[in-house]
């Protein structure tokens, strides 16, 4: 039986409490309980780091290159991301104009034509494997339409936000390789798609974040069990040697 936590019990009379004793005893009894749950959250720690999700420069480029050499180095990473690639992408995009204006689709065959170094695919797959993806417009000369090529997301050095707002994005620094000074791009030039992050936090981040220990860890797994296996099936040769205990 659980002890009375207040030191007044509520008053009887045949058999049963008056309406107010009722309620007081209700908001000793909640209150209570939030003076207890009060305590139990002050023992919580934060395991996930910064609230915000903004990690530094440093973290996330770390980040990206181990996503990176996951990938193209081992068969769990590679599946995850695959399978979600083809899921989303399927068997491709194929855009048709809906209107009856023929000039329409001509239009759009010639942006197809114009921007075949962009590839919808490879967006799908550099969004997933990165977190992010960044798509720079260029305009072709004596073109009616415009091209995109992708920035690697490394070498966008920072994205400078309104100061009252931050989703509002005014311009991004880029450094290319090579380069010792960064420039400035306009908005208008960037299409920027991030992933896993809330609308408040600049850069996005892998899809295999939550899961690289894991694959490591099963990476280490099997090569014991490998090891086991070959010393299991090993052929062991037992030597007796004679002597005494000081020998």
């Amino acid at each position: 039986m659980v002890a009375w936590p207040f030191k007044k019990k509520i008053e009887v009379i045949d058999g049963q409490a008056s309406l107010i004793e009722q309620l007081q005893a209700g908001i000793q009894t909640l209150q209570f309980k939030v003076s207890t749950l009060e305590n139990e959250v002050t023992l919580w720690q934060s395991l996930g780091g910064d609230k915000t999700g903004d990690l530094t420069d440093e973290q996330l480029i770390k980040l990206r290159l181990q996503c990176y050499k996951l990938y193209y180095q081992n068969f769990a990473a590679r599946t995850i991301i695959n399978h979600l690639l083809y899921y989303v992408f399927g068997a491709g995009v194929v855009v048709t104009a809906q209107d009856t204006n023929s000039e329409v689709q001509d239009y759009i065959t010639e942006v197809r034509k114009l921007d075949k170094g962009f590839k919808l695919h490879e967006m799908i797959f550099r969004t997933l494997r990165d977190g992010e993806v960044f798509i720079r417009k260029f305009s072709e000369n004596n073109a009616r339409c415009i091209s995109r090529r992708f920035i690697d997301p490394d070498s966008i050095t920072g994205i400078i936000t309104n100061a009252d707002d931050i989703t509002k994005v005014e311009n991004y620094s880029w450094q290319p390789t090579g380069k010792t000074k960064s420039e400035p791009i306009d908005t208008s030039e960037i299409q920027h798609i991030k992933l896993f992050v809330d609308s408040n936090v600049k850069r996005g981040r892998p899809i295999l974040e939550p899961v690289i220990s894991k694959i490591i860890k099963y990476d280490e797994w099997l090569n014991d069990r490998i090891i086991l296996n070959r010393a299991l099936s090993s052929i062991f040769l037992e030597i007796t040697i004679k002597g005494s205990p000081s020998d």
